[in-house]
């Protein structure tokens, strides 16, 4: 999906939270945070200037889990 529009889907990731059962945490360029379950969102893709890396797969499996659960109640 996100291949064919103008705008893509996001979990914001942030350094300063708190943990919640729709939290994942995680840590990017050796900085812990958490995966914002509870605040996906579309962003266009103009707002994107340049790619910074990827998950590791076992952070992006415990995060599509938690999306997957709020999805599924």
């Amino acid at each position: 999906m996100n291949g064919h529009l103008g705008t893509v889907i996001i979990m914001p990731m942030t350094s300063g939270s708190h943990p919640t059962r729709f939290r994942v945490v995680s840590k990017f360029r050796n900085v812990p945070g958490l995966l914002l379950g509870d605040q996906i969102r579309n962003v266009s893709k103009q707002r994107l200037i340049k790619h910074l890396g990827a998950l590791d797969e076992p952070t992006l499996k415990a995060a599509l889990a938690v999306l997957r659960e709020m999805f599924e109640e």
